[in-house]
């Protein structure tokens, strides 16, 4: 039976390494992109995109159109691709406008409706 002995300055690197991933997670500088499928949140759109892609196809809000999936030739193809994606990109961009704009808006309202408040 083979044994792997790690050695201490390993695993006080990858404590060091949980710790750093832990704090950027809670940091509200941050700017996460949550799906709205499961419990996931994603660090950049195209992140986000992927997974959507992946597990929750049949919920993604945007499906590759035919000549992106093929048909026509391979440069026209890619170039519909990475057209399509930029597109994909702004729509989570315009989501996470829209989430933080509702956020404003009830910050604004407990302000505003909390009693004694002028």
């Amino acid at each position: 039976m083979y044994l792997r002995l790690i050695p201490a300055h390993a695993n006080l690197q990858r404590k060091k390494a949980i710790a750093t991933y832990q704090q950027l997670l809670h940091s509200s500088d941050l700017q996460s992109h949550p799906c709205a499928y499961c419990e996931k949140v994603f660090v950049t759109p195209s992140y986000l995109i992927s997974h959507l892609e992946r597990r929750h196809p049949q919920h993604a809000p945007f499906a590759m159109p035919a000549s992106a999936a093929g048909g026509s030739s391979h440069r026209a193809r890619s170039e519909d691709a990475a057209a399509f994606r930029a597109l994909q990109e702004d729509v989570v961009r315009l989501q996470d406008e829209v989430r933080l704009a509702r956020q404003q808006v009830r910050g604004m309202w407990d302000v505003v409706a909390r009693p004694g408040a002028t």
